[in-house]
Protein backbone atom coordinates (compact mmCIF):
# COMPACT_ATOMS: atom_id res chain seq x y z
CA UNK A 1 0.00 0.00 0.00
CA UNK A 2 0.67 3.19 -0.86
CA UNK A 3 0.38 4.92 2.12
CA UNK A 4 2.26 2.64 4.76
CA UNK A 5 5.50 3.62 2.05
CA UNK A 6 4.60 7.34 2.62
CA UNK A 7 3.95 7.74 6.30
CA UNK A 8 7.86 7.28 6.58
CA UNK A 9 8.68 10.55 5.11
CA UNK A 10 5.03 12.69 5.65
CA UNK A 11 3.37 13.62 9.08
CA UNK A 12 0.08 12.44 9.79
CA UNK A 13 -2.13 15.61 8.68
CA UNK A 14 -0.68 15.09 5.17
CA UNK A 15 -1.44 11.49 5.22
CA UNK A 16 -4.87 12.74 6.26
CA UNK A 17 -4.79 14.81 3.14
CA UNK A 18 -3.82 11.89 1.26
CA UNK A 19 -6.72 9.68 2.37
CA UNK A 20 -9.32 12.63 1.66
CA UNK A 21 -7.61 12.78 -1.95
CA UNK A 22 -7.02 8.46 -2.96
CA UNK A 23 -9.54 6.56 -0.18
CA UNK A 24 -12.49 9.33 0.07
CA UNK A 25 -13.57 9.57 -3.31
CA UNK A 26 -14.17 6.12 -3.32
CA UNK A 27 -15.82 5.91 -0.56
CA UNK A 28 -18.90 8.73 -1.30
CA UNK A 29 -18.86 7.17 -4.89
CA UNK A 30 -22.54 5.81 -4.50
CA UNK A 31 -22.57 5.03 -0.75
CA UNK A 32 -26.22 6.54 -0.59
CA UNK A 33 -26.99 3.67 -2.48
CA UNK A 34 -24.76 0.54 -1.30
CA UNK A 35 -24.93 2.53 1.86
CA UNK A 36 -27.68 0.60 2.80
CA UNK A 37 -25.52 -3.09 2.41
CA UNK A 38 -26.32 -5.58 5.68
CA UNK A 39 -23.30 -4.86 8.72
CA UNK A 40 -21.29 -7.71 7.75
CA UNK A 41 -20.27 -5.59 4.35
CA UNK A 42 -20.28 -2.26 5.18
CA UNK A 43 -17.75 -3.76 8.10
CA UNK A 44 -15.25 -4.58 6.00
CA UNK A 45 -15.05 -0.91 4.48
CA UNK A 46 -14.60 0.21 8.16
CA UNK A 47 -12.01 -2.74 8.75
CA UNK A 48 -10.04 -0.84 6.01
CA UNK A 49 -10.96 2.78 6.89
CA UNK A 50 -8.90 1.61 10.38
CA UNK A 51 -6.34 -0.18 8.50
CA UNK A 52 -5.51 3.60 7.22
CA UNK A 53 -5.88 5.30 10.05
CA UNK A 54 -3.87 3.18 12.11
CA UNK A 55 -1.52 3.99 9.25
CA UNK A 56 -1.79 7.74 8.98
CA UNK A 57 -1.28 7.85 12.64
CA UNK A 58 1.60 5.48 12.63
CA UNK A 59 0.28 3.34 15.56
CA UNK A 60 1.00 -0.99 15.27
CA UNK A 61 -1.42 -2.71 13.84
CA UNK A 62 -2.91 -4.52 16.42
CA UNK A 63 -3.69 -0.78 18.27
CA UNK A 64 -7.68 0.74 19.14
CA UNK A 65 -8.01 3.38 16.71
CA UNK A 66 -11.94 3.55 16.64
CA UNK A 67 -11.76 7.09 18.85
CA UNK A 68 -9.24 8.13 16.66
CA UNK A 69 -11.35 9.27 14.12
CA UNK A 70 -12.60 12.14 15.63
CA UNK A 71 -9.10 13.30 16.57
CA UNK A 72 -8.58 13.95 12.01
CA UNK A 73 -12.32 14.35 11.61
CA UNK A 74 -12.50 11.01 9.26
CA UNK A 75 -15.91 9.83 9.79
CA UNK A 76 -16.72 6.38 9.33
CA UNK A 77 -18.52 4.54 7.36
CA UNK A 78 -22.00 4.24 8.85
CA UNK A 79 -21.83 7.84 9.85
CA UNK A 80 -20.81 8.72 6.32
CA UNK A 81 -22.99 7.29 4.86
CA UNK A 82 -26.02 9.16 7.30
CA UNK A 83 -24.27 12.56 6.07
CA UNK A 84 -24.38 12.44 2.29
CA UNK A 85 -27.77 10.58 2.59
CA UNK A 86 -29.25 13.55 4.59
CA UNK A 87 -26.94 15.56 2.12
CA UNK A 88 -28.30 13.88 -1.13
CA UNK A 89 -31.91 14.08 0.34
CA UNK A 90 -31.91 18.25 1.51
CA UNK A 91 -30.52 18.94 -1.79
CA UNK A 92 -32.27 17.33 -4.18
CA UNK A 93 -35.63 16.73 -2.59
CA UNK A 94 -36.40 19.70 -0.32
CA UNK A 95 -34.81 21.48 -2.85
CA UNK A 96 -37.11 20.79 -5.27
CA UNK A 97 -40.16 20.65 -2.55
CA UNK A 98 -40.76 16.84 -3.64
CA UNK A 99 -41.60 15.77 -0.25
CA UNK A 100 -40.65 12.16 -0.81
CA UNK A 101 -42.79 11.89 -4.37
CA UNK A 102 -41.99 11.04 -7.59
CA UNK A 103 -41.77 14.30 -9.74
CA UNK A 104 -43.29 14.00 -13.03
CA UNK A 105 -41.56 16.90 -15.65
CA UNK A 106 -43.69 17.52 -18.84
CA UNK A 107 -40.87 19.05 -21.24
CA UNK A 108 -42.26 20.21 -24.20
CA UNK A 109 -39.53 20.04 -26.27
CA UNK A 110 -38.24 16.48 -25.47
CA UNK A 111 -38.39 13.37 -27.93
CA UNK A 112 -41.91 11.46 -27.06
CA UNK A 113 -42.78 13.66 -23.89
CA UNK A 114 -46.14 13.18 -24.96
CA UNK A 115 -46.73 9.65 -24.79
CA UNK A 116 -43.97 9.11 -21.82
CA UNK A 117 -43.38 12.14 -19.49
CA UNK A 118 -39.90 12.34 -17.78
CA UNK A 119 -39.96 11.13 -14.04
CA UNK A 120 -36.80 11.51 -11.42
CA UNK A 121 -36.67 8.46 -9.58
CA UNK A 122 -35.61 9.61 -5.72
CA UNK A 123 -33.92 7.14 -3.65
CA UNK A 124 -35.53 5.09 -0.94
CA UNK A 125 -36.82 8.66 0.73
CA UNK A 126 -38.40 6.50 3.96
CA UNK A 127 -34.58 6.33 5.31
CA UNK A 128 -33.67 9.66 4.07
CA UNK A 129 -36.54 11.56 5.59
CA UNK A 130 -36.05 10.02 8.85
CA UNK A 131 -32.95 10.69 8.89
CA UNK A 132 -33.48 13.94 8.06
CA UNK A 133 -36.42 14.84 10.73
CA UNK A 134 -34.20 13.42 13.12
CA UNK A 135 -30.88 15.28 12.75
CA UNK A 136 -31.33 17.92 10.70
CA UNK A 137 -34.94 19.61 10.17
CA UNK A 138 -33.96 22.87 11.79
CA UNK A 139 -31.03 23.33 9.67
CA UNK A 140 -32.98 23.16 6.25
CA UNK A 141 -32.81 27.06 5.50
CA UNK A 142 -29.07 26.73 5.96
CA UNK A 143 -26.53 27.81 3.27
CA UNK A 144 -24.70 24.70 2.30
CA UNK A 145 -21.31 24.87 3.47
CA UNK A 146 -23.17 25.73 7.11
CA UNK A 147 -25.77 23.01 6.89
CA UNK A 148 -23.05 20.85 6.19
CA UNK A 149 -20.79 22.06 9.01
CA UNK A 150 -23.86 21.82 11.55
CA UNK A 151 -24.71 18.46 10.38
CA UNK A 152 -21.19 16.86 10.66
CA UNK A 153 -20.86 18.37 14.19
CA UNK A 154 -24.48 16.54 14.94
CA UNK A 155 -23.00 13.29 13.81
CA UNK A 156 -20.31 13.90 15.47
CA UNK A 157 -21.52 14.49 18.99
CA UNK A 158 -24.23 11.76 18.02
CA UNK A 159 -21.92 8.77 17.59
CA UNK A 160 -19.58 9.91 20.50
CA UNK A 161 -16.39 8.48 18.80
Amino acid sequence: MMFRYLTKFLDSKTMANLYYSFIYPHLIYGIEFWGHAPDYLTSKILINQKKALRIILKQPPNSHVLHKFNELKIMPVSMLFKFRLIIFYWKYTLAREDNCNFVENNYQKTRKSVQNPLKTIKIRTEIACNLFGELAWDLRDLSDRVFRGQLAARLWELDGL
